[in-house]
């Protein structure tokens, strides 16, 4: 009886040290699906090959969570399967049968599976543990890399206001460059004074600097765009070359809606209907 009682409590455990893991993830700025598997991956002691998996690795306080996980993933595992066999090579007199004891730990394991599937008792859970992570350690370190996507192209780049520049004297609104796809983040004057998230009306002047984000060939081309006409044909062949790309945008959106809707009607359980 007391190792089914032990084995239990070890199985609890795990589900608790790899919900611990997925909430602790969640809160460094990876997703919650990939937060939950990556912690199951670590603690099972299961390497996947993942983008993922690769964020993980490459962000330190990642790191250490995940190498937590699979040190009591370890030892969790080591423990379990010492109670197991202690569970079904004792043989004394009065004691259950192995039929008896297997049902009994199935018994348990389906209680416990039950009980972390309820989700007033999930969310609860959570709350407790996202406190306690709070209260104890500082984890919002994000990974601005990965929740910019500088991986797949975008990039953030300072670029300087001189004389024949084509942005010069002109105010963000006129420069229209949100329909190339350029977002600016912020103006750095000269006297040191920064405007963050400037308004439309903010103008740039000579010896600005301006903080942008976008993709790195569009950036490249504003911050070598000279003012007069060359600089203007620039521009609309820039606010084309959006348009398409938005076009592209919204026809994988529409695919991925659809494969989306498709995965659900194949599959019952996602289905609520």
């Amino acid at each position: 009886m007391a190792e089914l009682l032990t084995f239990l409590v070890i199985v609890t455990l795990s589900l608790l040290v790899v919900k611990v893991g997925t909430i602790a993830l969640e809160k460094t700025g990876l997703s919650r699906e990939a937060s939950g598997f990556q912690s199951q991956s670590a603690f099972m002691g299961v390497g996947f090959t993942t983008a993922e998996a690769e964020s993980v690795v490459n962000h330190p306080v990642r790191r250490r969570i995940i190498r937590g996980l699979m040190l009591l993933g370890f030892g969790a595992i080591t423990s379990t399967i010492g109670t197991l066999l202690a569970t079904f090579s004792r043989s004394e007199e009065g004691d259950w049968s192995p039929g008896t004891k297997l049902a009994l730990i199935g018994a348990g394991l389906l209680v416990l599976w039950v009980g972390a599937s309820l989700h007033p008792i999930e969310r609860l859970l959570e709350r407790v543990i996202r406190r306690a992570l709070e209260k104890m350690t500082d984890l919002r370190i994000l990974d601005y890399e990965e929740m910019l996507k500088l991986h797949k192209g975008y990039t953030i780049a300072n670029l300087a206001v001189d004389e024949n520049c084509w942005m010069a004297n002109c105010s963000l609104r006129d420069l229209q460059l949100a329909e190339e796809g350029i977002l600016i983040l912020s103006i750095t004057r000269p006297q040191g004074l920064t405007l963050a998230t400037p308004s439309s009306r903010a103008e740039l002047k000579v010896g600005d600097r301006v903080l942008c984000y976008g993709l790195e060939d569009d950036l490249a081309r504003l911050g070598s765009r000279t003012c007069g006409d060359a600089g203007d044909e620039d521009h609309e062949a820039a606010k084309k070359r959006q348009r398409l790309r938005l076009v592209e945008e919204r026809v994988e959106d529409k695919i991925a809606e659809s494969e989306s809707e498709a995965e659900v009607q194949r599959d019952p359980e996602m289905n609520p209907g």
